[in-house]
């Protein structure tokens, strides 16, 4: 099948579906499950062993339910159900586009290498950027986060480096409202994302503050292989550093703001507001903008890692949009993709 078919078929099924809320036609139900079904069929050859067994058998048990007109039918119209759900996976990782633009990884790199002395600041670094720059880009932020740090002082402390990437990507998942445990929670249950914030933000640092005691213990110093940055170069990359901050700090107060105020579900809102921002903020991204010489090359290959890791998870079942626009060429996860 033509991998066109994968990723066509899942933008008209998300692309459909935000249309339909605006704008409502007959038989839209039936055109995103068509959609939907594409989109299983044609991913379906490049999954797992694991995922193809458990997506036969509850095709088989839904299907053996009820195998009458009638119960075909509602099978059908039930695979849009969870479009919304899609939807965020489908156009949240646009806000990885105006992050490459501006080269804002680049400068976290020069943060990296200032501050970072002992492992044990390694580590806090890692996981506190881990699980900011995760709660947006999800999974991507992995395979770039290793590929900053990868550098020869970094390299023999390999182990740390993931296992703090990991512990930080992980705790997204108690506050970022741009992750699906998150969503679903605001979707099916009468609560706010600013009711379950401070609860998720608290143990996400109370956790992060547990594991920073623990490395502490068995901290030590980072041999450094090249110089310091200069003061100038350091200034402006805690400039970029704060601009990113307030931006995904400005688009979650939109999401927020913009769910009160239409009514919207929040499945509906973040998709619809990632794809506004992600093309607000490119057109004021420079796409030839400087970057630190220093990080220049690191911060290109993070990026293809993460479009690398990004294709990978397609090939599993999963889109995201920015690797259709970078030929990725090496990363933290190989993957074959036809």
């Amino acid at each position: 099948m033509k991998p066109i078919l994968r990723p066509l078929s899942t933008l008209l099924m998300g692309g459909t579906y935000l249309v339909s809320i605006f704008f409502p036609f007959p038989y839209v139900s039936a055109l995103i499950s068509l959609f939907a079904l594409i989109a299983l069929v044609s991913f379906f050859p490049y999954l797992k062993r694991v995922p193809k067994v458990l997506i036969l058998a509850l095709a088989v048990g839904a299907l053996a339910m009820d195998i009458s007109k009638d119960g075909l039918y509602a099978f059908f119209i039930g695979l849009q159900t969870n479009a919304n759900v899609l939807a965020i996976f489908i156009f949240v990782p646009l806000l990885a586009i105006p992050i490459r633009q501006g080269n804002y990884l680049a400068y976290i790199e020069v943060i990296f290498s200032y501050y970072i002395k002992k492992t044990d600041q390694l580590y806090l670094f890692s996981t506190l950027t881990a699980g900011s720059i995760g709660g947006v880009m999800n999974i991507g932020s992995i395979p770039i986060l290793y590929q900053l740090t990868d550098t020869p002082s970094f390299e023999p402390y390999t182990i740390l480096r993931i296992k703090a990437m990991i512990r930080g990507f992980v705790l997204a998942f108690l506050w970022s409202p741009y992750f699906i445990s998150v969503g679903l929670v605001l979707a099916y249950f009468d609560v706010t994302w600013l009711q379950l914030f401070p609860v998720g933000i608290v143990l996400t640092f109370l956790i992060m503050a547990c594991g920073y005691l623990l490395e502490r213990k068995s901290s030590e110093p980072i041999p450094r292989d090249k110089p310091l940055p200069d003061p100038l170069e350091l200034h402006r990359a805690k400039q970029k550093v704060a601009e990113l901050t307030g931006v995904v700090g400005l688009i979650t107060a939109i999401i927020m703001i913009s769910e009160k105020m239409t009514g919207l579900s929040v499945l509906t809102v973040i998709p619809l507001v990632a794809i506004i921002m992600s093309f607000v903020w490119s057109l004021f991204s420079r796409r030839g903008s400087s970057s630190p010489t220093i990080t220049r090359l690191s911060s290109t290959r993070a990026f293809q890692a993460w479009a690398t890791n990004c294709r990978c998870s397609s090939s599993q079942g999963h889109l995201a949009l920015p690797s259709l626009i970078t030929e990725p060429t090496s990363g933290l996860w190989h993957c074959s993709t036809p």
